[in-house]
C-alpha cells in the first residue's frame, strides 16, 4: 500500500493531543498503514473512491475510538506498565483482527480482554518456570564451590 509521506505526522499531530505515543516513528507508519487498510475495505465496500481523510475519520470513529477505550482501561493499563499506549493500541489492534477471523461479530472490549488473559497466562507460566530455577548468583556458587 503506497503511503503518503505526511500521513504518519498528520496522526502524530493528532494523537499526540490524546496522549497516544510510541517509541519510534514505526509505530506511527503502522498507524498510516491502519488506515489504508480500512481506506481500501472502505472502497470496496461502498465501491467508490473513498479519500484518506474520510476513511481517516472511518476508522477513527468505528475502529480506533472502540478500541482506544479498551485499552486505556485500568484493567489493561495495568497488565502491560512497560508499553507505550500506541504499542499496546497496535498490539490489541493485532489481536483483534486475528480474533474477527474467527468470529466477525467480536468486540474491542472482548479482544482486549483475551488479549490481556493470554498475556496474564503466559506471564505465570514464565514465573513458574522461573522461580523453580536457581538464580544465576546460586548456580554460579554452585559451580565455583566446588
Amino acid at each position: 500500500m503506497t503511503q503518503n509521506i505526511n500521513e504518519p505526522e498528520i496522526l502524530k499531530a493528532m494523537f499526540s493531543i490524546e496522549g497516544i505515543t510510541f517509541e519510534n516513528n514505526e509505530g506511527w507508519n503502522s498507524l498510516a498503514e491502519h488506515v489504508a487498510v480500512h481506506n481500501q475495505y472502505l472502497n470496496m465496500m461502498l465501491k467508490y473512491n473513498v479519500s484518506w481523510d474520510d476513511a481517516l475519520f472511518s476508522w477513527y470513529e468505528n475502529v480506533y475510538t472502540p478500541l482506544r477505550r479498551e485499552v486505556m482501561t485500568a484493567r489493561v493499563r495495568k497488565a502491560f506498565p512497560a508499553k507505550t499506549s500506541g504499542e499496546l493500541y497496535l498490539d490489541i489492534s493485532d489481536h483483534w483482527f486475528y480474533l474477527k477471523e474467527k468470529d466477525e461479530n467480536i468486540s474491542a472490549a472482548a479482544a482486549a480482554y483475551d488479549f490481556t488473559q493470554i498475556n496474564k497466562e503466559k506471564k505465570n507460566i514464565f514465573s513458574k518456570i522461573f522461580k523453580s530455577q536457581p538464580s544465576t548468583e546460586i548456580q554460579y556458587r554452585r559451580l565455583t564451590a566446588a
